[in-house]
């Protein structure tokens, strides 16, 4: 029943009804939310971007990016690292060549237990690139 000139109580009803329904949701979803972290990493690299991760197992992850130079001539090279669920590294690759870029920004294609990613290389001339890592993040050719 609609109150006659002093606001309408049924739509305030009906509002507190929804705030207290999203409140109970979201407390909900905390419950129940998967725990995460955050640190901070150098890796004594200069300069560190990744590109992608893959989950290994249920309790690894391999996290593929590129580490640049600071100082000319700039060269890239390409980083593979195996985290623990708690963030803790376990390995970690570099493959680089002192002559030119080896760079790999694409997306991760797994298959027969190996994780393929594509890039370039550039030094005297650009090249494709083709790298295959096993699951621990060593990069097999």
């Amino acid at each position: 029943m609609l109150s006659q000139g002093r606001g309408f109580p049924l739509m305030q009803a009906s509002t507190t009804s929804i705030l207290i329904a999203l409140l109970l949701c979201s407390l909900s979803v905390q419950l129940t939310a998967q725990a995460t972290y955050s640190k901070r990493y150098h890796f004594n690299l200069n300069s560190v971007f990744f590109t992608s991760i893959e989950p290994v197992s249920d309790s690894t992850y391999l996290v593929l990016g590129v580490v640049t130079d600071t100082i000319p001539p700039f060269w890239g090279a390409t980083l593979s690292t195996l985290f623990d669920e708690q963030g803790n590294v376990l390995e970690q690759h570099i493959v680089r060549d002192p002559q030119r870029n080896v760079e790999a920004w694409t997306k991760d294609h797994r298959a027969d237990d190996r994780i393929y990613k594509t890039g370039y290389v550039h030094g005297n001339g650009i090249g494709a690139l083709l790298i295959a890592f096993d699951l621990d993040g060593e990069p097999l050719w």
